[in-house]
């Protein structure tokens, strides 16, 4: 048993070596206890930022007292004016604030505070005039339905005028070309002439009741119209220059109501000094401006 002893270093080495296996549990708890305490620090901390979060989220999302004004349906006229006023009013607010901080304000600070109060709502009130404006235009406005229809009145007026026009162009260039081809030699007082009859046939039952219905009457029976140029079978394409356009401005004067003629009042035939119609024998020659000689019924 000695030499046992002897052989493993003595009674003092034996304790030694069973230091090491005690300082090893002890770590080990350690290790355990920090891990646990760091655990339930972040949990903490968790717990603490979401409910600091939420809160913040419930501020933000929080209804204003003045929004029920504006959400709420407008049912009157003044209800509707009064949405037309600032929802915020700084002075109010402000005013409001420092009589909620004060405690017991005394006397003078209320009538001051007060006073404030009144100039700052009379401020933001609107004018008579501007009342009444806004007023007006409130009733006054017009509905949809009311601009659509203004819209299609206007539309259909415009396409009016432009047919009108188109028309007008239309019957002052027939009564040019029976001007230009049956006068174009003639004077101004000759061709102001024709332009004359064609019109008197215009205002006659007995005649169409256009300028071009007159000027192409029977076009398509060949020599047996009312104007030659009609229906020789040339062209009635005239070619520009001054005489086309004083044949223009003589119908446009012919068309407007410029040109009276007095003994050409109620005059609708004519024929040229060359040519001897069978219908001339039954009618009173009135006057001869001239190759064109005009006749009125007997």
């Amino acid at each position: 048993m000695y030499d046992f002893w002897r052989k493993h270093g003595g009674e003092t080495n034996l304790f030694v070596a069973e230091e090491p296996e005690k300082s090893k549990t002890t770590s080990h708890t350690k290790t355990r206890c920090f891990h646990t305490m760091t655990g339930v620090i972040i949990l903490c901390g968790v717990i603490f930022l979401g409910h600091y979060i939420g809160q913040g989220a419930s501020a933000r999302t929080r209804i204003d007292a003045s929004w029920p004004e504006v959400i709420r349906q407008a049912t009157n006229l003044s209800h509707k004016v009064s949405l037309l006023r600032p929802l915020h009013r700084p002075g109010l607010s402000q005013a409001a604030k420092s009589r909620k901080g004060a405690s017991r304000p005394d006397k003078e600070e209320s009538a001051k505070e007060g006073k404030s109060l009144a100039q700052t709502a009379m401020a933001e009130q609107p004018a008579p005039g501007e009342q009444s404006e806004i007023i007006r235009s409130l009733i006054f406005s017009p509905t949809a339905l009311k601009i659509e229809q203004v819209h299609k009145v206007a539309l259909q007026t415009r396409n009016h005028i432009a047919s009108e026009r188109k028309k007008r162009l239309s019957q002052t260039q027939c009564l040019a070309k029976a001007i230009y081809f049956e006068a174009r030699s003639e004077s101004e007082l000759g061709q102001k002439a024709i332009a004359e009859v064609i019109m008197n046939r215009v205002g006659s039952p007995d005649y169409p009741n256009s300028v071009c219905g007159v000027v192409f009457q029977n076009a398509d029976k060949h020599n047996a119209c009312q104007f030659s140029f009609a229906c020789d079978g040339k062209t009635d394409i005239p070619t520009t220059g001054k005489p086309w356009e004083k044949a223009m401005r003589i119908a446009r004067e012919a068309i407007n109501g410029q040109i009276r003629i007095a003994r050409l009042r109620n005059v609708m035939n004519y024929h040229a000094d060359y040519t001897s119609p069978r219908w001339a024998s039954s009618m009173k020659p009135v006057i001869k401006i001239g190759q064109h000689i005009f006749y009125a019924d007997s």
